[in-house]
C-alpha cells in the first residue's frame, strides 16, 4: 500500500516485500509509474538524523526475502501534483535484472492503517516530506 499524503506533501512513499524464490540472485534496477519521480531509497540514520539517499540497485539473493520497510528500504514517490487520495489505485512497474518487468498496484490507505501485512508482496507507505535528503 502507499498511503494518503498530506495536502500539502510533494512526496510519498511505498513498501512492499519481494521475494526471490529462485536459484539465481536478482536486483531491483527501476520502478516506474504514473508520477513525475519515482526511485528506490534507502533510509539510514546518520549523527542522530535520519536521511534517504537514490539507490540504483537493490540486490535480491537467491532464496531470500528484501523487505521494503519503514526506517530501510522503500519506493519514493517524489515531486507530486495531485495528492495520493484513500481508496485510489495506483500502477507501478518493477524492473529485475533479470527476471525483467513486473506490474503491481498500490492501494493508497489512510495513515491510521500503518501496520504492514506481510506474505502475498503486500505493500505500506509513508509520506516522507519533511525528512532529509542524504547524498
Amino acid at each position: 500500500r502507499v498511503f494518503a499524503t498530506a495536502a500539502t506533501a510533494k512526496s510519498g512513499g511505498g513498501y512492499v516485500t519481494i521475494a526471490n524464490d529462485g536459484d539465481t540472485d536478482d536486483a531491483l534496477i527501476d520502478v516506474r509509474g504514473d508520477f513525475p519521480k519515482v526511485e528506490v531509497h534507502e533510509s539510514y540514520e546518520e549523527d542522530g538524523i535520519a536521511r534517504m539517499r537514490h539507490i540504483e540497485k537493490l540486490d535480491l539473493p537467491a532464496g531470500n526475502v528484501v523487505e521494503l520497510a519503514p526506517g530501510g528500504y522503500h519506493v519514493m514517490f517524489m515531486q507530486l501534483k495531485d495528492q495520493l487520495q484513500p481508496d485510489a489505485k495506483k500502477k507501478v512497474t518493477l524492473r529485475f535484472e533479470k527476471a525483467g518487468e513486473i506490474e503491481v498496484e498500490f492501494l493508497v490507505a489512510t495513515p491510521d492503517k500503518l501496520q504492514m501485512p506481510m506474505g502475498e508482496g503486500a505493500m505500506n507507505g509513508m509520506d516522507h516530506s519533511n525528512m532529509k535528503m542524504g547524498n
